[in-house]
């Protein structure tokens, strides 16, 4: 008689089977759904040239991806808590920094098919090349706010009002100095890739936008940063796996 099969899953085929129930499970939430129709006759209106005449572009391609991450990736681990989902993720034989990360693309992911629809329609009343980098930059903003504002829900329990902050007196504002100190923002960055003014206002003219390459290269090395210094908490701090 043969003895049933007792190989063990590998931590990142667990890892990734957990991204992918986390991302469908995204895309069943209500508030995903209900922005989803929104995001569909949004993005009808860019591409009838919504975005040029209102001066929206920075809004769709930039700050909507800021804002969407911060409402699905602020708070990955305290949803598994309160929905009791984190005890069956911790009894598995996987590591639990893997975990994290899959929690974090998944938020992405679902942020990525909120936000990436709106920016494509809006380069789309340009021309295709356009709408494909809009796209592009759209989804790396998402990727990038999702493992920022993971970690900061991991540190903080004040998660959303310290990253509203971030955004709103750091992150816009540092951006439109010219210089140095505009390259510590994430938006600065965003523009530069997605070809918009490094600077909205009149200062653009006083100081040069980062170069594209260099631009990728800050924006991955935070993203990945903070996903491995998030993992890296999960892996060797104790979490909860209840709610206290």
């Amino acid at each position: 008689m043969s003895e049933p099969n007792s190989t063990p899953v590998s931590s990142g085929s667990l890892a990734t089977f957990w991204a992918i129930f986390h991302f469908r499970r995204n895309l069943r939430r209500k508030p995903l759904r209900r922005a989803a129709v929104f995001v569909a006759l949004f993005s009808l209106a860019l591409v009838g040239g919504l975005g040029q005449k209102f001066h929206l572009l920075p809004l769709v391609v930039l700050t909507s991806p800021a804002l969407l991450a911060l409402f699905f990736a602020s708070g990955v681990l305290r949803e598994e808590i309160e929905d009791q989902t984190l005890t069956y993720a911790y009894t598995r034989p996987v590591n639990r920094g893997h975990l994290y990360i899959a929690r974090i693309v998944a938020a992405a992911g679902a942020v990525i098919c909120l936000s990436f629809p709106m920016a494509f329609a809006a380069g789309l009343s340009d021309d295709l090349p356009t709408a494909l980098r809009f796209g592009a930059v759209s989804a790396l903003a998402c990727l990038v706010y999702s493992a920022v504002f993971g970690l900061v829900g991991l540190l903080l329990r004040a998660a959303v009002p310290f990253s509203l902050a971030f955004l709103v007196l750091f992150d816009a504002p540092v951006s439109e100095v010219p210089g140095f100190l505009s390259r510590l923002t994430v938006q600065v960055h965003l523009r530069t890739l997605s070809g918009l003014p490094s600077s909205l206002s009149f200062l653009s003219k006083l100081g040069e936008p980062p170069e594209p390459l260099v631009s990728v290269v800050v924006l991955v090395a935070l993203a990945v940063a903070a996903a491995g210094i998030g993992a890296w908490r999960v892996s060797t701090r104790e979490v909860p796996l209840a709610k206290g």
